[in-house]
């Protein structure tokens, strides 16, 4: 692949040259593809594209998702190529769904173990700094993660950090991603040096959405305290974060059973409401209606109820 290495810079599309700026790799040129977008949509011979295409565009969707989930957490910390290696987990989980046909296949069918042990910042993976042992108690809509430390020790701490804390977040997030609940909790500020052996209990309680997937992650941030203020150190060189866990968010469904003259839902029983068929004379007609019709009944009618002509 060329590269603009002058300092004459160019963007975008010059014969058959396409310049373009790359965040990593700085100007970059290349050659002009002769096929269009047009026919990649309609013609035939790209229905195996398409189908690509749409299950990248459905892969894109969910990374935005995670992305918007825990954006405070990971943005002081991700490398470069954090996104391209959700986006490929992602991929992967949804290329697990059992569907023949690659456009029939969905995220709800795929396989989430993709997203385990995905660290933010691959420089400083969470198993490598995180020396505790944690274990994950799950109840309805709680998450209870509790640390353990080794040889009273938490967390493998660089030489300028006094202290650190961990994170504990969990989101639940629509397969559509329309919709989205986060919970994050953090621990106090534990000094790196004096460590004792009690574990550290962290619990979050997220709603469940229906049709939705959860995703918990966990991570460990190195302060330097300061005259009483902990000053963040450079996340990127130090900050871990991690997928602990990923699974399908399964609704209990209600049963309804329908039998004759009730209906029954869960351990409830009541009658169906049926309107009567006949009304009393009362309820039909007004009383004045009544008495005309009585001093005048009309010719061969069989009169009203409740009345001389009845």
């Amino acid at each position: 692949m060329g590269k603009q290495t002058s300092i004459i810079k160019l963007e975008g599309k010059c014969g058959d040259k396409v310049y373009y700026w790359h965040p990593k790799y700085g100007w970059l040129v290349r050659d002009v593809t002769s096929v269009d977008a047009e026919r990649i949509l309609t013609d035939p011979a790209f229905a195996r594209v398409r189908e690509n295409n749409a299950q990248f565009a459905q892969s894109a969707m969910f990374v935005k998702a995670l992305r918007a989930a825990f954006y405070p957490l990971f943005q002081p910390l991700a490398d470069t190529h954090m996104t391209s290696r959700i986006t490929s987990a992602i991929a992967k989980a949804i290329k697990a769904d059992p569907a023949t046909s690659p456009k029939e296949r969905r995220l709800a069918h795929g396989d989430l173990r993709y997203l385990i042990d995905l660290n933010f910042n691959k420089e400083t993976p969470l198993k490598k700094i995180l020396t505790a042992e944690y274990s994950i108690t799950k109840a309805q809509n709680t998450h209870t993660t509790i640390f353990i430390p080794q040889s009273n020790r938490f967390v493998k701490a660089p030489k300028s950090a006094t202290h650190f804390r961990l994170v504990s977040s969990v989101a639940t997030i629509s397969y559509d991603a329309g919709a989205m609940t986060v919970h994050t909790t953090y621990s106090g500020y534990i000094p790196t040096q004096k460590v004792d052996a009690t574990p550290i209990t962290l619990t979050n309680t997220c709603a469940s959405l229906p049709n939705s997937f959860m995703t918990h992650v966990v991570g460990v941030e190195f302060f330097q305290e300061t005259n009483g203020i902990y000053y963040p150190l450079h996340a990127k060189t130090c900050n871990a974060l991690a997928i602990i866990d990923a699974k399908k968010v399964v609704q209990r469904k209600r049963t309804v059973e329908y039998k004759r003259g009730a209906i029954h839902a869960g351990r409830q029983c009541r009658a169906p409401r049926t309107q009567p068929l006949f009304k009393s004379a009362t309820e039909r007609l007004p009383a004045g209606v009544r008495h005309a019709a009585k001093a005048r009944p009309s010719p061969g009618s069989q009169g009203i109820p409740g009345t001389a002509s009845g």
